[in-house]
């Protein structure tokens, strides 16, 4: 089984509202998540909750790289 180095990555995810807002409080949520990193290249990172031995992943993001903070 290949082995997947585990990361936890600070980035900055949209953020929705519904209901009533004043614009000034709608920012970007600053977001940590922690996986196997199972793609990292210049245009994104993708982490997986788990990977099986046969190499199918579970419950992955793809976390753009223009996104990341840390």
């Amino acid at each position: 089984m290949k082995k997947y180095k585990k990361k936890t990555i600070k980035w900055r995810d949209a953020n929705a509202f519904s209901g009533w807002w004043h614009i000034e409080d709608m920012e970007p949520l600053a977001v940590e998540s922690t996986g196997y990193v199972v793609r990292d290249d210049k245009e994104c990172i993708i982490l997986a909750a788990a990977v099986a031995e046969n190499g199918q992943v579970n419950a992955a993001i793809y976390i753009p790289k223009q996104w990341i903070i840390k």
